[in-house]
């Protein structure tokens, strides 16, 4: 049976208020806007390690009517504070503009609090992607991890600044 944990943040305030002049009357001194309660976090992305160092140059092989570049994988732990069976998890490398590599999406079980670790293989993007492939050379500058719960729903979305240029055959 999986427990729920709620954090509840109460925020005190408290009013001071002053007489001024010679009225009587009590003014209210200007206070800071309250601080809005912040959003739980729904996860953590730890970026373990990459195949080949940040700043390399890489050859990205014709696949097809795309390209890939198979010496290239990562490894990330993901945790969720809540269990996501069923979860999908994808790896990007992306321009400042959009995403030119990339695995698949893989599904996998979540469980509340419980690091993932997970390693992706054969970074790959096919023509047939709506956005299109990047058109060689380029460079990519970022790593960025998604998460989606079972029906597709984004629950997380993390992104290291990461370099690698990439070149034609």
């Amino acid at each position: 049976m999986s427990r729920l944990r709620v954090i509840v943040v109460f925020l005190a305030t408290g009013v001071l208020a002053s007489c001024g002049g010679g009225s009587g009357s009590p003014s209210t001194p200007s206070s800071p806007a309250p601080t809005p309660t912040p959003t739980p976090s729904v996860g953590t992305v730890r970026l373990i390690s990459m195949s080949v160092p940040p700043g390399s140059t890489l050859v990205a092989q014709p696949m097809g009517l795309g390209q890939q570049v198979p010496e290239l994988w990562g490894s990330v732990g993901i945790t969720l504070t809540r269990d996501a069976l069923g979860g999908r998890m994808q790896f990007l490398l992306t321009t400042p503009e959009k995403w030119c590599l990339g695995t698949g999406v893989a599904t996998v079980d979540f469980h509340a609090n419980v690091e993932l670790l997970l390693t992706t293989f054969n970074m790959s993007k096919a023509q047939t992607d709506p956005t299109g492939i990047c058109a060689l050379p380029y460079t990519t500058t970022s790593v960025e991890v998604h998460v989606y719960d079972s029906v597709g729903q984004e629950l997380l979305v993390s992104r290291f600044p990461t370099t690698y240029n990439f070149v034609s055959p």
